[in-house]
């Protein structure tokens, strides 16, 4: 899951870069037409059997991990909090 925070933080950071260039889709040194766009791992989707899944239901897929990412963060912190607790 880091990895996977690390990529979006890296490429929202690109994404406003190259925004605040003024660079777009059309017009930019890289020759990419999809610069702007949003980055679909294709391969890894087709991988994991997922690649005729609709947009829509690939950020369904993605809001309910990050949403258990959020819980099992919450109950790992509670349960140090506890712990230290009783150390104390």
């Amino acid at each position: 899951m880091l990895a996977f925070s690390w990529h979006i933080t890296t490429t929202l950071y690109i994404m406003l870069f190259i925004l605040l260039q003024g660079y777009t889709n059309a017009d930019n040194p890289f020759g990419d037409e999809h610069l702007l766009d949003t980055f679909v791992w294709q391969k890894k989707l087709e991988k994991e059997g997922k690649s005729d899944l609709a947009q829509a239901e690939l950020e369904k897929i993605q809001k309910t991990k990050m949403m258990e990412s959020k819980v099992q963060w919450l109950f790992y912190m509670s349960l140090m909090c506890v712990l230290l607790y009783c150390l104390y």
